[in-house]
């Protein structure tokens, strides 16, 4: 049952980055800020999951796994980022493809530190 839970979990989270995206789109972004923003969101909502089903025994590892692997999973960007940055390569634009490299790993690990640190402060 649990790779169901997954499945659907992974479809509904396919489908709330591409929302982000045409959200970000529409307003006036580029593509790659619906990206950014996908992926350091999920890295928060990761760490904040992965450290509050560590303090509560009662957190089903099945819950645990259909939110992190599942709509996480299906949240996050990496190969759309990864892409974004060899295209910005590819075009010669490598201090902007850097930048956005930087900027996603720094705030990738502070977003996952941040929603640990809530986990453990809400324990």
């Amino acid at each position: 049952m649990t790779f169901l839970y997954v499945a659907l979990a992974g479809a509904l989270g396919s489908c709330l980055r591409y929302a982000l995206g045409l959200l970000a789109r529409e307003l006036g972004q580029l593509p790659s800020v619906g990206t950014w923003t996908a992926n350091l969101l999920g890295c928060l909502v990761m760490g904040f999951v992965s450290q509050w089903a560590l303090e509560r025994p009662g957190f089903s590892p099945e819950l645990r796994i259909t939110l992190t692997v599942g709509l996480l999973g299906g949240f996050t960007t990496y190969s759309a980022f990864n892409q974004e940055v060899l295209g910005w390569l590819r075009e010669g634009r490598t201090a902007w493809a850097l930048g956005y490299l930087s900027l996603t790993v720094v705030g990738a690990l502070g977003a996952a530190s941040l929603g640990m640190w809530l986990a453990r402060a809400n324990a």
